[in-house]
């Protein structure tokens, strides 16, 4: 708890106070201090459970009061010097070393553990819903079976009295509103949406719900290669433009009636191709044939893809060839 960290970094200032005032009339006292030294340093034990940076800005404050302890204690004299700008680095350094390879360690696993939890969405059907809505849908379910349960049991007589009427006409509505919600939501956009990393580098349109009809080997690659379109993009300037996916709407397909074709468009604002990792092509062309532009803003990928054929479409090219016959 925070209390107890600051607890514990008052008591390490204490330490540090102490020894900075018992070493002050040594000759040398930036070498001969020891247990404030080992105060500090302490610092690395408490970075594993909290924030590195908050750590990090603490054991910068301790080393900060010892220098400006030192100046008075008449540490920084030509021949000394060399020992009290040491154990300063002693105090500091290995704190931030250990704080950034921590917090690096951190990035890493959010990431990774991210894009794993994404990958779950992958094997959705075509439209679905997100964790957050399945509970409240279930939560919904639940108080409406409980409402019926009591009707069925007698508990609640008919006609309902105003009040419960009014709760199972608001439960109706909201499970409506749910229900009506989920229509328009595809694998991608949820993998997206419940993922704070994508959410920031990637805005998807389509309206047509067309990322749905991707099978499982496409959707697992267009989803790698936008993971590692937001590695490419993670290191970019704070504020840069997202990646933008816009999604066409199904047409019939030349090859077969079973098959549609679609196109997907992907705009990279401030990207070249040989900035580009070379496994998003590799992941591209496993999604459909694609080809790239550059234009004034970045770089433009095309994929035209083939897809199962949604209900209630792909009878225009048959329609056409009824017509030439």
């Amino acid at each position: 708890p925070n209390w107890l960290f600051w607890l514990w970094c008052t008591a390490l200032a204490i330490a540090l106070a102490l020894d900075l005032v018992a070493t002050q009339s040594m000759p040398n006292p930036g070498g001969s201090l020891s247990a404030g030294l080992s105060a500090v340093l302490s610092l690395v034990l408490a970075i594993v459970t909290r924030p590195s940076m908050q750590v990090i800005a603490t054991a910068a404050v301790l080393t900060a009061a010892t220098g400006v302890f030192w100046i008075f204690a008449s540490a920084y004299r030509p021949d000394i010097i060399h020992d009290a700008l040491f154990t300063l680095c002693q105090m500091f350094l290995p704190v931030l070393v250990a704080g950034l390879v921590v917090d690096g360690f951190r990035r890493l696993m959010r990431r990774e553990t991210e894009e794993v939890l994404s990958h779950a969405a992958i094997a959705a059907p075509r439209l679905t819903v997100g964790i957050e809505a399945s509970e409240q849908l279930a939560r919904l379910d639940l108080a409406a079976e409980s409402l019926l349960s009591a009707v069925a049991d007698g508990r609640m007589r008919l006609p309902l009295s105003e009040e419960v009427a009014k709760r199972a006409g608001a439960l109706a509505t909201e499970l409506r509103l749910h229900l009506l919600a989920s229509r328009s939501k595809t694998w991608l956009a949820l993998a997206i949406e419940e993922s704070t990393l994508l959410r920031q580098v990637v805005r998807v349109d389509d309206p047509h719900s067309t990322a749905g009809l991707l099978n499982t080997r496409q959707r697992a690659a267009l989803l790698s290669a936008l993971w590692l379109l937001h590695d490419e993009r993670s290191g970019a300037r704070a504020g840069a433009p997202p990646v933008a996916l816009a999604f066409g709407e199904p047409t019939a397909s030349m090859e077969s009636d079973a098959l549609a074709a679609v196109s997907i468009r992907i705009e990279i604002p401030g990207s070249t191709r040989m900035m580009i990792d070379p496994g998003v092509w590799e992941h591209f062309a496993r999604v459909g044939r694609y080809r790239e532009a550059l234009d004034g803003h970045g770089i433009r990928i095309d994929i035209h893809c083939l897809v199962p054929t949604p209900r209630g479409a792909g009878h225009g090219r048959t329609d056409t060839r009824r017509e030439q016959a």
